[in-house]
């Protein structure tokens, strides 16, 4: 057991540093939490950030963050290395797992603050909280195994590059619908159908990282790839991935284009 430090999901000073004016992006928060969470009251749906803050997470001390993920932190990630990619959608399920813990830290304020949110629909809203932080952690345990041994053989990625656009993403995409679905069957170990995400902002190009795993891959998971390798620039599915991450972040000038 160790203290966690902010953790950067990506690179500063490779890739935010490149969408970044006077050092600051803006970058979404979740704005039903922030209020309790960070007593600001305020609510707001987006934040600017200088970019040693921005699209950090407490996940691991600073001893292993380090460690782990030294091979391309210290130079440049390698697209064409898989285990590269397996630890960078490893680190973006990691920030899926926080920010799951941290909506659960909601169920257990939020009643102290208003009386109002209690009663059989919360008390399973928290239920089901706990149920995929579980579920979350269990998953997390097996994927952490594969890239500790860099055994990326269950996983598939591809890469696609295109003009850049002022964005940074990395996330994990799980639909709530596969989690409900789960939950009101208690399944103790269900297939998440993860869809990893990747958005990295090049000085002269914007590189897109799309990744499943083998053992849980549905039609619909091959179905947004087909789509988004053949349409990269298409505004719609910006868009989409706007809305379907949690993890992200955009030059501020650019936002509302």
């Amino acid at each position: 057991q160790c203290d966690a430090i902010n953790s950067h999901l990506l690179q500063k000073k490779i890739w935010l540093k490149n969408i970044a004016e006077d050092g600051k992006v803006l970058q979404m928060c979740d704005s039903h939490m922030q209020p309790l969470l960070d007593g600001d009251g305020k609510g707001n749906n987006y934040t600017l950030l200088s970019i040693n803050q921005a699209m950090s997470l407490p996940i691991y001390c600073e001893q292993h963050d380090q460690k782990f993920f030294k091979e391309f932190e210290e130079r440049e990630l390698d697209l064409n290395n898989e285990v590269h990619l397996l630890k960078l959608s490893y680190r973006a399920f990691c920030a899926s797992v926080a920010q799951e813990k941290r909506r659960s830290m909601f169920y257990d304020i939020n009643p102290q603050i208003n009386p109002f949110c209690s009663g059989p629909i919360f008390d399973d809203r928290q239920e089901y909280s706990k149920y995929v932080i579980n579920v979350f952690e269990k998953y997390h345990d097996d994927l952490f195994q594969h890239a500790k041994k860099r055994n990326t053989s269950d996983f598939v990625f591809k890469v696609v590059r295109s003009s850049k656009i002022r964005l940074c993403l990395s996330d994990v995409f799980i639909s709530e619908d596969v989690l409900s679905a789960a939950y009101e069957r208690q399944e103790k170990e269900p297939p998440l159908f993860p869809l990893f995400m990747h958005v990295l902002p090049y000085e002269n190009e914007s590189v897109f990282i799309f990744g499943y795993d083998k053992r849980q891959c549905n039609d619909k998971i091959m179905s947004y790839i087909d789509k988004w390798t053949k349409s990269i620039e298409a505004k719609e599915i910006f868009d989409e991935w706007l809305v379907m991450a949690n993890n992200w972040c955009v030059a501020p000038s650019s936002f509302g284009d």
